[in-house]
């Protein structure tokens, strides 16, 4: 029969090198925390489209749009896997454009100068979902931070169908920011600042994240460490029943 010392020994090393143990998966679960696509991500787009203009240059009378999220307070659902966002390409004569899509930091309610990170870049034609993948990029827990998509050329931002703004999908604690827009107020004017948009609250966003892999390793040990437990304890029948 195991005695009390070897299985608390035995406990110790498991939880020290992440041996796998019994009840964990292994595989990590990509959820829809923050959006207006729906639960999924792919809820249908409005047919209303907004330019958000040149990066870099910001030119005269072009717009750049920003739409800002902050993080739920829990260390879950912060590494972002991927944003899917409304799109077109508005200029010709090109049918298609390289467009990327930044995710920067707060700087006292505007983005910072610059991405916190980038994604890879997506080829934008007609109307329709698109979809742009991240790496390594886990963001701090009740945050503000600020999507905006870059191109060299002008490109527009379509509104979800019901122009609602997004908000948190799945129980992520997620919320809505704002939506800002970088010009000038009465579009006379070359563009000075980014200023409150909130006609623009509708723009399609979907930010799909996964659980950050300490997070995922701690719930893997602990649900080992429960099945370690349960053999114990039947082990520990086992050996009374012989023993009778």
């Amino acid at each position: 029969m195991i005695s009390h010392r070897s299985f608390i020994k035995t406990l110790a090393c498991l939880v020290a090198f992440g041996v796998p143990m019994a009840g964990a998966t292994g595989i990590a679960t990509a959820e829809v925390v923050f959006g207006n696509l729906g639960n999924s991500g792919t809820s249908s787009l409005g047919s209303s489209v907004t330019d958000f203009g040149n990066n870099p240059p910001i030119t005269n009378l072009t717009q750049r749009l920003a739409q800002g999220f902050t993080t739920g307070a829990s260390s879950e659902y912060l590494t972002v896997q991927s944003i899917t966002l409304g799109l077109f390409a508005a200029t010709p004569p090109a049918s298609t454009i390289d467009m990327t899509v930044g995710i920067y930091a707060n700087d006292g309610g505007k983005p910072a100068s610059s991405a916190s990170f980038t994604s890879s870049s997506v080829s934008i034609g007609d109307t329709g979902r698109y979809v742009f993948g991240f790496t390594n990029t886990v963001l701090d827990p009740s945050t503000p931070y600020w999507i905006i998509p870059s191109t060299a050329s002008t490109g527009s931002w379509v509104e979800n169908f019901s122009s609602t703004a997004p908000t948190a999908r799945n129980g992520s604690g997620y919320g809505y920011l704002e939506a800002l827009r970088f010009g000038d107020f009465d579009e006379e004017g070359p563009p000075v600042a980014w200023y409150s948009a909130p006609t623009k609250q509708g723009l399609a966003v979907s930010i799909t994240a996964v659980p950050e892999p300490s997070t995922y390793a701690m719930a893997a040990i602990g649900a080992g460490v429960a099945g370690l437990l349960g053999w114990r304890r039947r082990k520990v029948a086992a050996d009374a029943a012989t023993a009778v």
